[in-house]
């Protein structure tokens, strides 16, 4: 049944399963928010029900990325060439797997976030989030891409996205520098595992956001492939 569908969005478009990938990946990274209020608000039932649900999404997201990659060389007429498309898949779920880890990575420990970072690091978690955004609303213009042959407007509207992801990656860098500067801080009132904890929950934001950056990088190449 799985398999039928895909393949019929490989009849549709070459890029519908693709999308249709991002649509799980965006799926896990926006329940950080609300993971996260759960986990500074000491929640863990309500914070495990969540953990579970991106879990459960990153799996999804994992078996259309097989399908996708197995289905992808047979005969599909497109005018990308594949290797991109492979590294396309790969970047966003490459996504969807550290927003897991993320959660796993607090919730195997409880992790306490401490009350002086509680604010800082929410808004280090909605850059992350509104980068994923952006991404996926660049995958959504693949179709747009394919009708007017990667060029003219839609080629530009890329180039422009590309630049406002590469700009929300540079407000995340900005995040895991104070993030990190907070940590620090705090490390003498803190457990010296949770101290680390924390640090790798940093690292991991920005690496998302790293991500959902080269997500965007793979799209702009298209358009410098096929121009």
């Amino acid at each position: 049944m799985f398999r039928n569908a895909i393949i019929d969005l490989f009849a549709r478009s070459p890029f519908h399963p693709i999308q249709q990938h991002m649509v799980k990946v965006l799926s896990c990274v926006e329940l950080l928010p609300t993971f996260m209020q759960s986990a500074v608000s000491d929640d863990w039932d309500e914070a495990a029900v969540i953990e579970r649900h991106i879990y459960e999404l990153e799996h999804e997201a994992d078996e259309l990325k097989k399908e996708i990659l197995h289905r992808l060389p047979a005969g599909i007429l497109t005018p990308v060439p594949r290797e991109l498309l492979f590294k396309l898949v790969y970047d966003q779920d490459e996504v969807a797997n550290i927003a897991d880890n993320i959660t796993t990575r607090i919730i195997s420990r409880q992790l306490v976030i401490p009350e002086g970072m509680t604010e800082q690091l929410s808004q280090f978690v909605q850059v992350t989030v509104n980068t994923t955004i952006l991404a996926h609303r660049c995958v959504g213009e693949l179709d747009y891409l394919l009708e007017t042959g990667f060029k003219g407007k839609e080629a530009e509207i890329i180039a422009e996205m590309t630049q406002e992801i590469e700009d929300l990656e540079d407000a995340a860098r900005t995040q895991l520098r104070e993030n990190r500067k907070a940590i620090y801080s705090l490390e003498n009132q803190l457990n010296p595992l949770d101290a680390v904890c924390l640090y790798r929950v940093a690292d991991d934001l920005a690496a998302l956001a790293s991500a959902a950056r080269s997500i965007a990088k793979q799209l702009e190449l298209m358009v410098v492939k096929t121009s």
